[in-house]
């Protein structure tokens, strides 16, 4: 089912709302283990506007009904007069949990709905809905980059043999053969700014490709801030967490182990 084609849909206007990207997540804690899809939003700036995600999961032959996750406000988008939105869908148990096959994950299907000025505007991926795998199997993208670029992945800081060490995974949107890929940090709250240069490290599905770098600093360092530089074809494209920049104590880890 395409939510372009419910009764509801009025307009599919990617002007209105747009996906920036969207990407599988676990939260666990000490008795459950679930999987879901978290991102961001892009959506104009309106009086009471409410942004919404709809969305279905399926693992084999199980399948899940659509819900509706309501997306939180996080601040202004960089385009005037948007505003950017997080959103997580609906919580599933991991299969893998209850289940004597440990290669299996879940599939979500979802669409982002867009209510200002009594209309309702969609962003669904063209009338076809995004599509996310989440755990072992991946018959679709654990990752979905639409507006954006360029997304840090996962990074992780530790202290060992009296050094600091800092390593992450950056995804990015293959715009150009020739491109270059920096992560832009700090360990003194912006005093002095370092740069390294990421590694190409695969190709992620057809169009995406995933980066890498790894950093030694200071054993003293208590907590990196950081942004990701991202050019090709003469444009920067960067992913400084929507303008607040990444922040990592030392140890430390992103996404959180909550999530």
């Amino acid at each position: 089912m395409s939510f372009a084609s419910a009764s509801y849909a009025h307009n599919a206007d990617n002007s209105k709302v747009r996906l920036l990207y969207a990407r599988g997540a676990q939260k666990c804690s000490s008795d459950s283990h679930n999987l879901l899809v978290c991102g961001y939003i892009e959506a104009e700036n309106a009086p009471n506007c409410k942004v919404s995600v709809h969305n279905m999961y399926n693992f084999g032959i199980n399948y899940g009904e659509w819900k509706s996750s309501t997306a939180t406000y996080v601040g202004p988008s960089s385009q005037d007069n948007y505003g950017i939105w997080y959103f997580e869908t609906e919580k599933v148990p991991n299969p893998i949990m209850y289940s004597s096959d440990f290669k299996t994950g879940v599939n979500f299907e979802f669409a982002i709905k867009y209510e200002a000025n009594s209309q309702t505007y969609w962003d669904n991926n063209n009338w076809s809905n995004y599509r996310l795998s989440v755990g072992y199997t991946a018959e679709h993208p654990g990752l979905i980059l639409n507006g954006s670029s360029v997304v840090l992945h996962y990074a992780d800081c530790w202290q060992r043999d009296n050094k600091t060490y800092f390593r992450g995974s950056i995804k990015l949107r293959n715009l150009s053969y020739d491109k270059s890929v920096k992560v832009v940090y700090t360990t003194d709250n912006w005093a002095t700014t370092k740069e390294c240069c990421a590694v190409y490290e695969r190709d992620y599905w057809s169009t995406l490709e995933s980066w890498i770098f790894l950093i030694d600093a200071p054993v003293d360092t208590k907590e990196i801030k950081f942004a990701i530089a991202y050019t090709a074809s003469g444009t920067t494209h960067w992913d400084n967490n929507f303008r607040a920049n990444y922040t990592l104590s030392v140890p430390g880890s992103y996404p959180s182990s909550s999530l």
